[in-house]
């Protein structure tokens, strides 16, 4: 009998399962949990950008900072390359 290989989720898949799951967190929260902030920040500055993602204070710091998930497309992560964005629930480009 032969098994399927799993598929390992990366990092940006964890995070929008857990942004999907949680709908409002703070980034404090992000990096406690994923312990990456050369990912995790960009990764959520470009979720804004592209609106899956808004902000809900004025807070400065990141750590601080309250976000909301604005967009939800499905279970697939937004796939976030060289300055673009492209939703594979969508099957489009967004930025």
């Amino acid at each position: 009998m032969r098994q399927r290989a799993k598929k390992k989720k990366t990092k940006q898949q964890k995070i929008w399962n857990y942004i999907r799951r949680n709908r409002f967190f703070v980034g404090g929260e992000l990096l406690g949990i994923f312990e990456n902030p050369l990912l995790i920040r960009p990764f959520i500055n470009a979720l804004v950008k592209a609106g899956y993602v808004e902000r809900q204070d004025d807070e400065r710091e990141f750590v601080d900072r309250v976000f909301k998930l604005k967009v939800d497309t499905g279970m697939f992560c937004p796939t976030l390359t060289k300055g673009k964005c492209f939703d594979f629930n969508l099957k489009k480009e967004l930025i």
